[in-house]
């Protein structure tokens, strides 16, 4: 809805257009909502309260079915989101054309969700300033054989 209205009349120059990245529809159906449309939300919320003129783009879609990310290393989630998502319509990309765009997602644990929706944008030459997310996970680092102490520090 919110792209349909705004594709008429255009963004005023200088408007962050806040991206979210789009949820499957079994996880916006297990969790009631959509949790990263709804922070892209309250993201606007707070940036216009501060007079930055901010709009919400759902401007991306699924392009084809993904598995879960839960329990998937860093290599299995990069090939499960390879090409998975897409602009919505054509008129996007020309919507957001010379505009402050942010992708919005909610955790990064590898950075494979943020790359993707980076590149569907970029393949239809959208120019993405950033990526904006609540939280991150620690980065794991391979594990490392036991050298029998128990007051080891890893090197």
């Amino acid at each position: 809805a919110a792209v349909g209205a705004a594709a008429g009349a255009g963004f005023p120059p200088a408007t962050v257009c806040l991206v979210p990245v789009p949820s499957t529809r079994a996880a916006v159906a297990a969790r009631g909502h959509d949790a990263v449309r709804a922070l892209a939300a309250v993201a606007r919320r707070e940036l216009r309260r501060t007079g930055i003129t901010t709009a919400v783009v759902p401007a991306l879609t699924h392009a084809r079915a993904v598995a879960d990310q839960t329990g998937l290393c860093v290599d299995a989630r990069g090939a499960n989101l390879s090409k998975a998502f897409a602009v919505r319509r054509p008129a996007v990309a020309h919507l957001l054309a010379g505009q402050c765009v942010i992708v919005v997602d909610d955790i990064v644990t590898t950075g494979a969700t943020a790359a993707e929706a980076v590149r569907a944008l970029a393949a239809t030459g959208v120019v993405v300033s950033g990526v904006a997310a609540i939280g991150s996970t620690p980065k794991r680092l391979p594990s490392r054989p036991q050298t029998g102490r128990t007051d080891a520090v890893p090197a």
